[in-house]
């Protein structure tokens, strides 16, 4: 023993000591020998002596590791006394040895704790936890401040282990164990140790005294363990689920058995820690703890109340003690985020029906409450953003405090009629108010006004960074539309009219020399407050007046469609559509504009407000317009047209005429709306062509609005859509300024538009004038004599790229009714693309564009083409990846520190090859269905042969480096799946090379990375094994060999090596299989385990257990999902019992 202890003391020095004392190979040793006591045999005798005579710290947290896995390993084989000892003996050293370190401390009751739970279960267990809480209570109670934090790491050593999240410890058992032991320990201990904690709370409280250090570092230590408790996963009600599948911030509530009533219902358990936020308000880290207290309590709910008077009881007084924190001083910054996680939890916990049952000054003081903290948030939400702070506190609390109001307002047909209206009146206002400038608005500039331009280039958009707020203020603004529709009116009609005026004179100013060029300082006062006030008007509009379409159909909100059902009567429709199709004349000078819907009437505002852009822009006063309005602006316009712009009735049960009438299907005003919107794209495009955000943003309008083919027949019948197509596709100044990524969106609405033509001289006008001109562009640049010599010369790679775009968007713009004269279009692009692969193999991005460009067209149009079609594309596809490999394989470079970027054609190569064999097994289904009747089985080419050809292009240039990137790596591993899934026989016949490749990645990624890879890898494995078990015959040597060395790699990671018990369901599916395929080299596996045994006892239980998991004679049919099942359970119950009894050393 003394032996030992002087090795593990040595070896322990080397380790500590710093890299310059000692060799790389000096400390490789020492660790190994540490490694090796750890693994060694019983090793609780050695770790006794050293406990008792080392003074090592590190030894010492090396002997509790020890410990701890030579408990989990060896348990079965340990008696009830040796268990009972190692624990007291840990226990005891850690009572008189307070001077020890945190860290070895917290290692020792952990393994303490873990003993405890390894235990759980078993029927003696009861006594031992009894005695464990017997020692917790006597410290807890000696009031010796050291004693009573041992006391506490015991807690949260008990409280980690059984919580089954994060800091639980891996004790190789199944997550069935861990949820037993879980719900045993709530059932049991859980109470108690929160007992535990109030005691001490208690306690500490009642001092009048200021707290001292040691008793503040306590305080800490028991909130966090109140919180933990208070954060508890409940299971007594529902199945356990691993801690990785729910986002660690999103505690769950508060759901305890009735059981917690006397301590959870105690009015004064509520009291106790609100007097303890009073007590810490001041210091952030405690108040940060007794928040997350509160709110957990706030979220109190289930069977602890027993009808909804207890739960209205509760919630009356939680109210009460909430008011009086809210009310007895400034709100910290520190405190803001805390209390509104209350607020919404409240709001979100209690059911509306226990909000209403409450007195009515109490639900009326809470709303008050919650309405003055919102603004309060909000304002300094307002002065943080001003400041460019880092840490917005208060903007995350306002964020959380708008959300409860979005959750408050969606139930709002619970509450009495207008509840609600005065707070989200006031509210709505303050949000307007802090974003806009004086007089009206109190919006603050910030300190650092010189450093503003450049703090905008780094910050996200607007309508990015506060898209969460202004959904919120968007819903609060359709409860109150009879309010806040006509105030945003106003304030939008009166900045335009300012505005106009201010361009007017920068004009006539600089008309009459007052400026001498564009770029002169001189601005007209108060336009940069301007343009800001306007950019969140417009911003909030759209918020309210529309959602953003995301899959279904877009619709009108309902609170807005019932706004203008509501004011119908009284509406003039030939004014409101006069007010729509006048944008050039103030609001004020149309006849009858009070009678306009107001609804409309808000829209032309904006409309008013592009017109004046529009004309300031064709009198060259371009450089003093903002870029970030100008996209606000077409944002706008984007996402209202989507709902609003030729409107179905049918979408609706109950429809506004003004609404129908102006801007409904065949209507003069939405006719005129889609006639301004292309002419504002066309204006846009040549306006702002320089600014990429405002033309990125114009282009997706322009798509938005040809998107529904109702639309299109409007589009194609205004001369300036052919107008702006005659520009696109001549690029002709400015057009040739747009990024090739702008020109292939537009290019994608082109043709988009095009789709709606019907007749035969507008089809011939299509394709004449918009792609026509792309197919002779590409002609004449690729088919010029010189093409070659000059290829590499960045005008003619440019003009490349862009024609290669401009292509990719006419596959997206097509439809289904165009796919195959756009199929016909495109395909000579696509034959000629495999001559300038070979051109251009050193240039990624026409590698990378072309690639893309054959991936468009798969994913858009392969599922919709005929045999013969397929067959061409197929043949383009296998050509294309031929020149590729002729030119790349093997001849890769890889830069030193590079990413995913440079990868970007291997990944593209990936979702090539995934849609080709997508398109196999759709022809396969349908033939399954009778559904094809051609001939694709005998087709010189299919889609399987590509993909084989493909992994002798992947395959060998994946290596471990490229795998580390996450991207890459499930790409590259959900097509493996894919292709051994459908295509195990041509795996089977794969040459030797590639095919011990591809298997050395699967292993590789069944060894060596997450979970998610993992499991792909093995259904990988499985799909093969089944194939050579139904088809032996077909599976060549090699596939039967590697089947075998997988049963292998299967077998040692369940049974003998660190195994994630999240892939327990898929890798019993996989041996199973195996086994199937190869029952005697599994019974050979299983021999050489019971052979290399050397105690009887443990080589007795083995064998009973192998037994069990597959009884002699037992049936494996692959197909028998009943016998998987039963096989599964057999393997969770070989887990549990002796798996520990294999990973001995």
């Amino acid at each position: 023993m003394a032996d030992i202890l002087r090795q593990l003391e040595h070896v322990a020095q080397i380790i500590m000591a710093p890299p310059s004392a000692v060799t790389h190979e000096q400390r490789q040793a020492a660790e190994n020998v540490i490694l090796t006591f750890r693994k060694s045999k019983s090793p609780f005798e050695a770790c006794q002596f050293i406990l008792e005579n080392s003074k090592s710290d590190y030894v010492l947290f090396q002997v509790a590791s020890t410990v701890k896995e030579a408990m989990i390993r060896e348990w079965t084989l340990l008696s009830q006394e040796q268990k009972q000892n190692m624990r007291g003996s840990l226990l005891k050293f850690v009572t008189e040895n307070l001077g020890l370190s945190g860290y070895v401390r917290e290692q020792m009751l952990q393994t303490v704790a873990v003993i405890y739970k390894r235990g759980t279960l078993e029927a003696k267990s009861a006594a031992s936890t009894a005695a464990l809480f017997q020692d917790v209570s006597q410290l807890i109670a000696s009031g010796n401040t050291p004693m009573q934090m041992i006391a506490c790491s015991i807690l949260t050593a008990l409280l980690n282990e059984y919580s089954g999240n994060a800091k639980t410890s891996a004790i190789g058992l199944s997550w069935q164990f861990h949820n037993e032991c879980k719900r045993t320990f709530e059932r049991n201990d859980l109470k108690q140790v929160f007992q535990f904690a109030v005691q001490i709370l208690h306690q500490l409280v009642s001092s009048p005294d200021q707290l001292t250090g040691e008793a503040l570092s306590l305080l800490g230590r028991i909130l966090a363990i109140s919180e933990q408790v208070l954060s508890w996963d409940f299971s007594l009600s529902r199945p356990f689920r691993p801690a990785h599948s729910k986002l660690e911030s999103d505690s769950p509530r508060l759901s305890p058995d009735k059981s917690w009533d006397t301590i959870f219902l105690d009015r004064q358990m509520l009291e106790l820690f609100f007097k303890i936020h009073q007590r810490v308000r001041q210091q952030q880290n405690l108040c940060h703890h007794v928040l997350q207290c509160l709110s957990q309590l706030a979220t109190l709910r289930g069977a602890i109340f027993s009808g909804t008077q207890t739960q209205a009881t509760y919630l009356q007084h939680y109210i009460h003690c909430m008011m009086h924190t809210i009310n007895s001083g400034e709100v910290g910054d520190h405190e803001a985020l805390g209390l509104a996680n209350i607020f919404n939890n409240l709001i979100n916990a209690h059911p509306s029906g226990i909000f209403v049952s409450l007195p009515p000054d109490v639900l009326s003081t809470f709303v008050s409450s919650l309405t003055s903290f919102t603004c309060h948030c909000g304002q300094k939400a307002a002065l943080e953003e001003a400041m460019h702070k880092d840490d917005q506190q208060y903007m995350e609390a306002f964020s959380r405090l708008l959300d409860c109001w979005t959750s408050l307002l969606s139930r709002v047909g619970s509450y009495p009629p207008n509840f609600f209206q005065p707070s989200a009146n006031q509210i709505f206002n303050t949000y307007l108010q802090y974003h806009l400038a004086p007089p009206e608005g109190s919006r603050t500039q910030g300190e650092a006004a010189e450093e503003d331009e450049e703090i905008n280039e780094l910050e996200e958009e607007d309508r990015v960074a506060f898209d969460d707020q202004l959904l919120s203020i968007g819903a609060i603004g359709r409860q109150i539309t009879q309010h806040s529709i006509p105030l945003l009116t106003r304030l939008i009609e009166d900045r335009v009219v300012k505005l106009g005026t201010l361009l007017h004179q920068y004009q006539q100013q600089f008309a009459s020399g007052g400026a001498r060029d564009h770029n002169s300082d001189i601005h007209p006062k108060g336009l940069p407050e301007l343009y800001e006030d306007l950019h969140w008007l417009v911003l909030i509009a759209g918020y309210l007046l529309a959602d953003q379409s995301s899959g279904e159909v877009p619709v009108i909100p309902p609170e807005v469609m019932a706004h203008s059902i509501s004011r119908a009567q009284t509406v003039n429709v030939e004014a409101t559509q006069r007010l729509l199709v006048s944008p050039g004349n103030p609001a004020t000078d149309i006849s009858g504009f009070e009678q306009a819907d107001q609804v409309v009437r808000l829209v032309s505002s904006v409309l008013r407000l592009s017109e004046v852009e529009r004309h300031a822009g064709e009198t060259k006063l371009t450089i003093i317009l903002s870029p970030q309005l100008a996209s606000t602006i077409v944002w706008f316009m984007h996402r209202w047209l989507v709902a609003y712009l030729h409107l179905t009735e049918k979408n609706y049960t109950v429809c506004s005429v003004p609404l129908v009438m102006t801007l409904g299907q065949h209507s003069e005003g939405a006719q005129w709306v889609t006639r301004y919107l292309v002419q504002k794209a066309a204006s846009n495009l040549g306006l702002w062509s320089a600014e990429e955000m405002v033309a990125k943003e114009t282009a997706d309008m322009f798509v938005a609005l040809v998107e529904k083919r109702d639309r299109c027949a409007s589009v194609v019948r205004e001369d300036t859509f052919w107008q702006l197509a005659k520009h696109h596709s001549t690029n002709q100044p400015p057009f040739d300024l747009l990024s090739s990524e702008i020109q292939h969106r537009i290019m994608k609405a082109l043709v988009l538009a095009g789709s709606s033509v019907t007749t035969g001289d507008l089809k011939e006008r299509f394709f004449k004038e918009i792609l026509q001109p792309l197919q002779e562009h590409f002609k004449g640049l690729i088919g010029q004599e010189s093409f070659v010599r000059k290829s590499q010369e960045h005008g003619v790679k440019s003009d490349l790229l862009t024609l290669l775009c401009l292509v990719r968007g006419v596959v997206e713009g097509s439809r289904v009714t165009t796919n195959t004269i756009l199929y016909q279009f495109v395909l000579p692009f696509l034959t000629e693309s495999v001559a300038l692969m070979k051109i251009y193999r050193s240039c990624p991005q026409v590698v990378e564009e072309i690639f893309r460009l054959y991936v468009e067209v798969c994913m858009r149009m392969l599922s919709f083409l005929d045999e013969q079609n397929t067959m061409k594309l197929f043949e383009a596809s296998l050509a294309l990846l031929r020149m590729y490999t002729e030119y790349n394989l093997g001849r890769r470079t890889r830069e030193g520190g590079a990413e995913e970027d440079q990868y970007q054609d291997l990944s593209l190569i990936m979702q090539l090859l995934t849609h080709l064999l997508s398109k196999d097994l759709v022809d396969y289904i349908f033939t399954e269905e009778g559904e094809n009747t051609g001939d694709h089985q005998n087709s010189v080419v299919s889609a399987s042969e590509i993909v084989l050809l493909g992994l002798n292009i992947i395959v060998p240039l994946i290596d471990a480096e490229i795998l580390k990137l996450p991207s890459l790596c499930s790409q590259y591993y959900e097509l493996i799946t894919f292709v051994t899934e459908f295509n195990a026989e041509k795996v089977s016949a794969l040459p030797e090379d590639l095919f011990k490749s591809l298997l050395g990645s699967i292993e590789h990624g069944i060894t060596s990375f997450n979970v998610d890879i993992a499991k792909l890898c093995l259904d990988s494995v499985t799909s093969l094994a089944v194939f050579c078990t139904e088809h032996r015959t077909k599976a060549s040597p090699a596939l039967l060999g590697a089947m075998e060395h997988f049963l292998k790699v299967v077998i040692d990671m369940m049974f003998l090596d660190t195994f994630d018990l999240d892939l327990s369901t898929v890798a019993s599916g996989c041996l199973y299989v195996l086994i199937a395929c190869h029952k005697e080299k599994y019974q050979l596996m299983v021999n050489n385990i019971l052979s290399s045994q050397t105690d009887p006892a443990v080589c007795h239980r083995l064998v009973e257990a192998f037994n069990e998991l597959t009884p002699p004679g037992s049936e494996m049919a692959v197909k028998n999902r009943q016998e998987k099942f039963k096989f599964q359970k057999r393997v969770e119950k070989f887990l549990l019992n002796v798996r520990s009894l294999l990973t001995i050393r």
